[in-house]
């Protein structure tokens, strides 16, 4: 939607309204990658529930917890100091 909202007239309200729809879009699907992430790392059990509309409630329920306990985890974490600023010139030394 926010290739639409590019191309709708300028300053328009179907290119605020779309601009606008592409953002929160964006968000729901963030949350919901935090959230199932969450979910995983808390050791949930999955849903018991296999219906048609299972899908549907899996997305709700990861955005839910996307926004109540969201998890942002590194797979590495290095002390301060020495360590960390060998991972900052390691790093500094890749990108160049």
């Amino acid at each position: 939607s926010l290739a639409i909202a590019s191309a709708a007239p300028q300053d328009s309200l179907m290119q605020r309204w779309t601009t606008f729809a592409g953002i929160a879009l964006a968000e729901l699907v963030l949350l919901a990658n935090i959230g199932s992430r969450a979910w995983y790392h808390m050791e949930l059990t999955p849903l018991k529930y296999g219906g048609f509309f299972a899908p549907v409630v899996a997305f709700i329920m990861s955005v839910f917890a996307g926004l109540t306990v969201p998890f942002l985890g590194s797979r590495q974490v290095l002390a301060g100091g020495k360590a960390a600023m060998e991972g900052v010139i390691r790093n500094a030394i890749f990108v160049a």
